[in-house]
């Protein structure tokens, strides 16, 4: 990963023959988020917003009774536990989206 500490984030890119493909991981102020972008030539597209995105698809009365609507690491132990949790998830989706490009 390529860190960007004038932004904040660390971010991946992966090329296929049409498209790139980014990942990117902003960790200011201790929250901790990570969407995509997709592009080519003619546009670009976010095609995951997030883990506030996430919850709002998935329960809106859970996003309501939280206070912060993504990972806080208050701690550097906390901090190590939430990033190779979403560095984890950010392989299974990477492999499990190459995997269905290839099938296509």
């Amino acid at each position: 990963m390529v860190s960007s500490a004038k932004e904040s984030l660390f971010y991946k890119d992966y090329e296929f023959p049409e498209f790139k493909f980014r990942f990117i991981l902003p960790y200011k102020s201790g929250f901790i988020d990570c969407s995509y972008v997709y592009w080519n030539d003619d546009n670009s597209i976010r095609i995951y917003g997030g883990n506030r995105e996430n919850l709002r698809l998935g329960n809106s009365n859970l996003m309501e009774s939280l206070k912060n609507l993504m990972p806080i690491a208050t701690n550097l132990i906390d901090l190590e536990k939430i990033i190779k949790k979403v560095i984890v998830l950010h392989l299974k989706f990477t492999e499990s989206f190459t995997k269905n490009l290839t099938i296509s």
